[in-house]
């Protein structure tokens, strides 16, 4: 495997991580919701403790994810919310960086919202 190649296999998996911190829970779903159920695991298998969505403290920073469950931090606890009960906003940007040039000689991941043209220099 050549050095471009193992570069841009680092910048993705770095990407993947950065992403992650940049996910936010801002609202429950459906937005009728009134409660969250907490979770003290990313299963099911305990008995979830509800709380309010006014109590929580939105937008929450997603910790982690782990199956269909997300990690927050809510009033210094770590629980756990299912993924499917919230509506959670992604940050993307575009990076342009020396690797865009290689990047663009063959099919890519990309960066959601990014488009083919954000990297290139305005007249």
């Amino acid at each position: 495997m050549n050095i471009v190649k193992l570069t841009l296999l680092a910048s993705i998996a770095l990407t993947s991580v950065a992403a992650m911190a940049q996910q936010t829970i801002v609202a429950a779903s459906p937005a009728s919701s009134v409660s969250f159920d907490l979770y003290p695991t990313p299963d099911a298998s305990q008995s979830p403790r509800e709380i309010k969505v006014s109590e929580a403290g939105l937008p929450l920073p997603v910790l982690a994810r782990q199956g269909g469950f997300l990690k927050v931090d809510i009033g210094g606890q770590p629980v756990w919310i299912r993924s499917a009960k919230v509506r959670v906003s992604r940050t993307s940007t575009a990076n342009c960086g020396a690797l865009a040039s290689h990047a663009a000689l063959k099919p890519t991941a990309s960066t959601p919202g990014a488009a083919d043209v954000a990297c290139t220099k305005a007249n």
